[in-house]
C-alpha cells in the first residue's frame, strides 16, 4: 500500500475533485472551504493506493480541538471516504491518524458506530403547503399552524436577504441571538463561541456559486425575533443554522418553520434537508436518516 499526504490547498482540491461524491451541498469544495481557517486548521488529505484501488480520506487537523476530523469540520455532513466505488476501509484503518473523530458518514460499515440522526423530508410529490401539512400528525399540524397564527397577529416584519452585503450585516444579529440562547459552557453552547466561526459564515455567504444562500429575518416590535440561514442547492433546501428569541416570542420557531416549508415549495425544491440533531422539534416534521461515525483514540 502506498500513502501520500497532501496539505497544499491546490493539491487537496485536485484530490477532492478526482472522486465522485454524494449528491449534496457538502460535496462542493467552495462550501467546505468556507470553514477553513489557517490559524485553526491544517489540511491533511490522505491518498491511499491499495492494489488497484484508490481511496482518499479528506481530513484536517483542528488545533483547538486537538484531533483530526473531516475537511469542513463539525458543520459538514454526508461524509464518505472517497473512492471510485464503495471502499473497503479495513485496508486503511491502521494508517489513519490518531486522534480522529470522523462524523456524519453516509455509508454504513462494521467499523462505524451510530451517529446522530439526520432529518429529511421529500417534497418532490407535494404540490402546495396544505398538502405538505397533511403529511404531519394532527397534533403537530395544529401546533405549527397555531404558532404561525400567533406570530402573524403580532404583524411581524419579514425579510428575505439575498444580497451579500446585507447578509454580512444581518449575520451579526444571528451571532448575538445564538450566543444568548445557547450560553457558553452549556452542552449545546453556540458554535459562535469559537471565534473563527462568524468569519466562516461570512465566507459561506461570499463564496456562493454552486449554491444560493438567503437569510430569513423576522422582526417584531423593533426586536429581532429570529434569524435563519438557508441554502438552496440543486433543488435541495437546507435550513443551515438559525436562532430566535423564544423568551419574548415563544411561537417564533413554528413561524419560521412554516415560512421555510412554504419557501422550499415556492423554489421548486424536491427535498428539505434539516441536517443532524433533533433539537427537540425536527421529529415532528421530518423522516429519519441514519448517519455513522468512526473514531480512533
Amino acid at each position: 500500500m502506498k500513502i501520500r499526504i497532501e496539505s497544499d490547498q491546490k493539491n487537496c482540491k485536485k484530490l477532492w475533485n478526482r472522486f465522485g461524491h454524494p449528491s449534496s451541498i457538502f460535496s462542493e469544495w467552495d462550501f467546505r472551504m468556507s470553514f477553513f481557517t489557517p490559524a485553526v486548521h491544517r489540511l491533511h488529505f490522505m491518498h491511499f493506493q491499495v492494489a488497484n484501488e484508490e481511496i482518499a480520506a479528506p481530513l484536517w487537523y483542528d488545533k483547538e480541538k486537538k484531533y483530526y476530523e473531516w475537511f469542513g469540520g463539525e458543520f459538514c455532513e454526508d461524509n464518505v471516504f472517497l473512492a471510485k466505488k464503495k471502499p473497503d476501509i479495513k485496508t486503511i484503518i491502521a494508517s489513519l491518524p490518531r486522534p480522529l473523530l470522523a462524523k456524519a458518514i453516509v455509508d454504513s460499515s462494521p467499523f462505524y458506530k451510530k451517529d446522530e440522526i439526520k432529518y429529511i423530508r421529500s417534497v418532490s410529490f407535494v404540490k402546495n403547503l396544505e398538502q405538505l401539512l397533511r403529511l404531519f400528525s394532527k397534533k403537530h399540524r395544529y401546533n405549527l399552524k397555531r404558532g404561525y397564527g400567533q406570530i402573524k397577529r403580532l404583524s411581524p416584519k419579514i425579510r428575505w436577504i439575498t444580497d451579500v452585503k446585507d447578509g454580512r450585516k444581518y449575520l451579526s444579529r444571528l451571532v448575538k441571538l445564538s450566543k444568548r440562547r445557547f450560553p457558553e459552557g452549556n452542552e449545546d453552547e453556540s458554535i459562535f463561541f469559537r471565534k473563527h466561526m462568524e468569519g466562516c459564515f461570512l465566507a459561506l455567504i461570499k463564496n456562493q456559486k454552486s449554491y444560493r444562500l438567503k437569510l430569513l429575518i423576522v422582526e417584531i416590535k423593533n426586536k429581532t425575533a429570529a434569524v435563519d440561514i438557508i441554502a438552496i442547492y440543486k433543488n435541495r433546501y437546507y435550513p443551515l443554522i438559525g436562532s430566535n428569541d423564544l423568551v419574548h416570542f415563544p411561537a417564533v420557531g413554528n413561524f419560521t418553520t412554516y415560512l421555510e416549508f412554504e419557501d422550499a415549495l415556492k423554489n421548486g425544491c424536491d427535498l428539505i434537508d434539516a441536517l443532524q440533531g433533533d433539537c427537540n422539534w425536527k421529529h415532528r416534521y421530518f423522516d429519519k436518516q441514519p448517519l455513522y461515525k468512526f473514531e480512533r483514540k
